[in-house]
């Protein structure tokens, strides 16, 4: 076998899988931080808010926002990249399967709460605090106690998957299995009763039409052709992407339909006598599992056993 042909391409080589573990690394700092002040919001609406305002210091910095954005931009191409590239879904493990269901769902509920906070306060001059978060949700708009549930523990548990499919053969990682097990737990859960009780203490503060009215307009929200336009890019933004995982998945057909007419650079021969074609950049474990041969891999792939 050529050099050409063994050597890993895409997302295979050592370079993909470092940007992929770095830029998820960030993610999850930023989610798991996020999460912890929600749980503030355990104790009062105060306490949260003061919480949120140094993680607003935090992350508001310039090398945080830039290290946030190019790591969500990083790991969002390299996943779209990866389904493309993938020859057969069969290759992955049940937990990768989790894990990338997951990283598609979390934009979708992620967009509206993005462009509802950091878009308003950077293109709008508006002032979308913790405050203005939990009274649009508790009191306008219930439907999304729902959403940002969902988006809460779909973002949380798809960190953890990586998490573990990353470190799950280090000793001292397997060591302290259940401390890590404990805090995947304690931190969703006490997030959400974080979001419950500072979302029930907004609701009863709203009963002050007086307080409520004089809160609304310190939000300085959008309105008018304003508000149309802001609307217009929460649209555009969720199309581009659901546009772009479209487009992923029937670039990815399109490349297997034409792969098909072309030959392959090695054929394996397994010891049944069955005979598969191994083309360029694939590996022996997704050629197996395309093929139907079982193919142990306790690695998931990653050429670690």
């Amino acid at each position: 076998m050529s050099d050409d042909v063994a050597k890993p391409r895409g997302r295979n080589s050592p370079l993909w899988r470092r940007v992929n573990t770095l830029s998820g690394l960030v993610l999850f700092t930023y989610v798991a931080s996020h999460l912890l002040n929600h749980a503030v919001g355990i104790f009062s609406i105060d306490a949260l808010l003061a919480g949120g305002k140094w993680f607003v210091i935090f992350w508001r910095q310039v090398p945080p926002t830039a290290a946030l954005y190019s790591a969500l931009t990083l790991h969002l191409a390299i996943a779209l990249v990866a389904i493309y590239q993938r020859d057969s879904l069969r290759d992955m493990s049940r937990a990768e399967i989790a894990q990338l269901a997951l990283g598609l769902s979390i934009p979708v509920f992620l967009i509206t709460h993005l462009m509802g906070t950091r878009v308003l306060d950077e293109f709008f001059d508006a002032d979308p605090s913790y405050l203005y978060v939990q009274l649009v949700i508790w009191k306008f708009a219930p439907h999304y106690i729902a959403t940002q549930t969902v988006l809460l523990l779909a973002s949380w548990i798809h960190g953890c998957i990586g998490l573990h499919l990353w470190l799950r053969f280090k000793p001292r990682y397997r060591r302290l299995l259940p401390l890590w097990l404990t805090l995947a737990v304690m931190v969703p859960t006490l997030s959400l009763a974080g979001f419950v009780a500072s979302g029930m203490e907004v609701l009863r503060m709203a009963e002050d039409q007086a307080w409520l009215g004089f809160v609304l307009k310190s939000f300085e929200l959008p309105r008018g052709e304003e508000q149309r336009t802001f609307l217009a890019w929460v649209q555009g933004t969720e199309y581009s992407y659901y546009g772009l995982v479209l487009l992923a998945f029937a670039a990815r057909a399109v490349r297997l339909h034409r792969l098909k007419k072309v030959e392959p650079d090695v054929v394996l021969t397994y010891h049944t006598g069955q005979k598969v074609g191994l083309r360029n950049g694939a590996t022996i474990l997704e050629t197996s599992r395309r093929a139907g041969i079982p193919h142990a891999s306790v690695c998931g792939g990653r050429g670690r056993c």
